[in-house]
């Protein structure tokens, strides 16, 4: 038994080092499809992407709405005429999972964090959501990739022109009324 050992010393001894990698995905490869294993292997993917879509909302887009917030502050001069905010916390490290932004006069567009994609919602003066997207359009603010500056840009020009529409469409009872309307010149 010792002369055994000694052997498989010896060849270890001898034998060229294996690569960390190799190492690794010899391993991987013997323990895969072990259903517990895989189990926990999903679960841990799913919070990794959650953080990874966390730390977009708050490296990316929270720091873009905060510059649009101070533009239209400084072009507009109505803090109400563009808000946002975070709509949802995640308890355990007070990290964003969700937030909003508001156009006066449009609809509210709530961007939420939903395991490995996101998901982007209008919500109307009634609370019920829809797609931010129209039914011909495809959504295209999915994964927390699409988590741009230039895609939450292309969102709020898209809000700004909807809100634009409906502006036309829908009487304005601010506006003023013509003199026949009132009553005399």
């Amino acid at each position: 038994m010792a002369s055994k050992r000694k052997m498989a010393a010896q060849k270890t001894k001898d034998a060229p080092a294996t690569e960390p990698k190799e190492l690794a995905e010899r391993f991987a490869q013997k323990r895969r499809g072990e259903p517990e294993r895989e189990a926990k292997l999903a679960k841990l993917r799913q919070q990794q992407s959650t953080h990874k879509g966390k730390i977009a909302l708050e490296k990316v887009v929270i720091p873009y709405l905060q510059k649009v917030q101070n533009q239209f502050y400084e072009t507009t001069t109505l803090p109400e005429d563009f808000s946002f905010g975070v709509s949802q916390l995640d308890l355990k490290d007070q990290k964003p999972l969700g937030v909003y932004f508001r156009l006066a006069g449009g609809s509210t567009i709530v961007i939420s964090i939903r395991g490995d994609g996101v998901i982007t919602e209008k919500v109307d003066e009634k609370g019920q959501r829809d797609s931010a997207c129209s039914k011909e359009e495809k959504p295209f603010i999915e994964t927390r990739a699409d988590l741009t500056e230039e895609k939450i840009g292309k969102l709020i020009s898209m809000m700004i022109d909807e809100m634009s529409s409906e502006t036309r469409d829908k009487p304005n009872a601010d506006a003023p009324r013509s003199p026949s309307v009132q009553g005399g010149a």
